[in-house]
């Protein structure tokens, strides 16, 4: 694990003693538990791909907020944070992160639950529920590029990755990972020092490195098709029938990797057919709109899942 901060410069959010480790599908696996056990079970996905720089970290700023009124368990996805990379080359395609959120919920969520999955985490949060519904209370779909459909308004969010700096050669520090959240930021005052260094603590982990390199040899021949698969198979799905769970889509309303139109194609086709479905915008963020906006974030999420909660325990 990342080492802790000096003290006063930590985010309290992620509290070191919140932090557990299990084995899921053979992978050992960093996850944050905080809140009741009793209440309803929220689930946190992160964004991005095997050796990626996103982890549970990323939801530092909502993590406290959220647990006040949920059971919040967040979790790093393999190959991202401080889980362990998958082990050989057949690991590297995108079921195998499926797999792993199947496990999780099965072995530590303790079974269905609210999900919240951001960015390429909405589109793993989409096909869990599209084929596990019994493990999916609802779904919340934050700025979830890999989910919307192609529209020739708005280019793929893939575009917008192929056009940022590349890090300087050698060992990540702040510098490097500071590129892709300070691009997708409407302000960077959420970058902190703290942040900053947990995740160029992550960036500098041999497996996080190994991964990497993995995902530059293996990516075009192996994992981007299974993306693409798993990207078409869920649109279809979702046009044929919607979604089978109440779906929130929250977007940052100035993303600029995928812009809030996508959101509402995303809508637009999830609406025909989902049980209860609404689009909401969060001014003044972009990609990461529950790290630029925490209180509005976190009332959205609490306003949309209330009447779920309530009418769940009246039974």
């Amino acid at each position: 694990m990342a080492p802790r901060a000096p003290a006063g410069s930590r985010a309290p959010e992620l509290d070191p003693d919140r932090l557990h480790r299990a084995e899921i599908g053979g992978l050992s696996t960093r996850y944050y538990a905080a809140g009741d056990e009793h209440a309803p079970r929220l689930v946190l996905v992160h964004g991005g791909q095997y050796g990626s720089w996103y982890s549970l970290d990323s939801w530092d700023t909502v993590l406290a907020p959220l647990a006040q009124r949920f059971r919040v368990i967040a979790l790093d996805r393999p190959g991202q944070g401080h889980t362990a990379a998958p082990r050989g080359p057949a690991g590297y395609h995108w079921e195998t992160g499926e797999r792993h959120l199947e496990g999780f919920l099965e072995e530590i969520a303790g079974g269905p639950a609210h999900l919240v999955g951001h960015s390429r985490g909405a589109l793993l949060a989409a096909r869990l529920a599209l084929g596990r519904p019994d493990l999916a209370l609802s779904l919340t779909l934050v700025d979830a590029g890999s989910l919307a459909p192609a529209d020739p308004s708005y280019p793929r969010s893939e575009r917008f990755y192929e056009q940022l700096p590349r890090p300087a050669p050698g060992e990540p520090g702040p510098a490097a990972v500071r590129i892709e959240p300070e691009a997708q930021s409407v302000s960077t005052a959420h970058l902190t020092a703290d942040f900053v260094g947990r995740l160029a603590a992550i960036a500098r982990r041999p497996e996080i490195r190994r991964a990497r390199r993995e995902m530059a040899r293996l990516g075009p021949a192996l994992f981007q098709p299974s993306l693409e698969r798993a990207r078409a198979e869920a649109l279809r799905a979702m046009g044929e029938r919607g979604l089978p769970v109440p779906t929130l889509i929250l977007w940052g309303a100035q993303d600029p990797s995928t812009p809030a139109r996508a959101g509402e194609r995303l809508w637009e086709l999830i609406r025909p057919g989902t049980p209860r479905s609404e689009l909401r915008l969060i001014e003044r963020a972009g990609h990461y709109c529950f790290r630029e906006q925490p209180a509005a974030f976190v009332r959205e999420v609490e306003d949309f899942l209330g009447p779920l909660v309530m009418n769940r325990r009246s039974r």
